[in-house]
């Protein structure tokens, strides 16, 4: 597979963190804080990380940060405890 672009790439770690939360929902139903975050630590934040790194600050690219923050906010929402917490862009 090749891509054509960076935004391509960074859609695909998106695309990929976003179906790792959603395999994080369906298995652990009960989770408390500290076992979200290392869940979150370990598995979704090293392809944001990635997408960060793809990400070019030298181009305004609004839409691939704002992509990556929803990702963020899908995560809080899993813990009851993290509703209002915002996790800071990686």
């Amino acid at each position: 597979m090749i891509l054509s672009s960076s935004y391509e790439t960074i859609q695909l770690k998106i695309n990929k963190a976003i179906g790792i939360l959603g395999l994080i929902k369906r298995n652990f139903i009960y989770m408390d804080k500290n076992t979200f975050i290392t869940l979150y630590k370990s598995f979704v934040r090293p392809h944001l990380e990635y997408a960060n790194l793809v990400w070019s600050p030298y181009k305004k690219c609004d839409v691939e940060l704002e992509a990556i923050e929803n990702v963020q906010k899908r995560a809080t929402k899993l813990v009851i405890s993290l509703n209002n917490y915002h996790i800071e862009i990686v």
